[in-house]
């Protein structure tokens, strides 16, 4: 079915999300970890979340695996200077506010990411209901 992996990648990506903040409220409001660090572990297993869930539960893909980590996060990082360049020209080019302009980048982002993540980090693999 045509969409499919997108309604799944948005159901990962509010999955990954609230573990994201799980884990950095738990870090830093109950055992009083560093916010930085806090952020930074939250933001890390949020990533590795949404990795093992989408390399097998969205595009199960049985493409090599240190090869798709490696391509998972070229992505990421190429989806995350969208978003910075989106935010930044929304917000200094364009005159946006900063909520709006973090909506739009986000969005941005969220579509990125899901494209790249299915034509480069598990594009070998997958299965015909793209």
């Amino acid at each position: 079915m045509r969409g499919t992996h997108f309604l799944r990648y948005c159901i990962i990506g509010v999955t990954n999300t609230a573990i994201c903040f799980s884990v950095i409220f738990l870090l830093t409001d109950f055992f009083d970890v560093d916010y930085v660090i806090g952020n930074g572990a939250g933001y890390g297993i949020g990533l590795a979340v949404s990795f093992i869930l989408n390399k097998y539960g969205n595009f199960r893909s049985r493409g090599n695996l240190g090869r798709e980590i490696v391509l998972f996060l070229g992505s990421f990082a190429a989806a995350y200077a969208l978003n910075l360049a989106v935010l930044i020209a929304a917000v200094r080019l364009i005159g946006l506010n900063g909520t709006l302009s973090q909506v739009v980048s986000g969005a941005c982002y969220t579509i990125a990411f899901y494209f790249l993540m299915k034509g480069i980090a598990f594009k070998e693999t997958m299965p015909s209901d793209s």
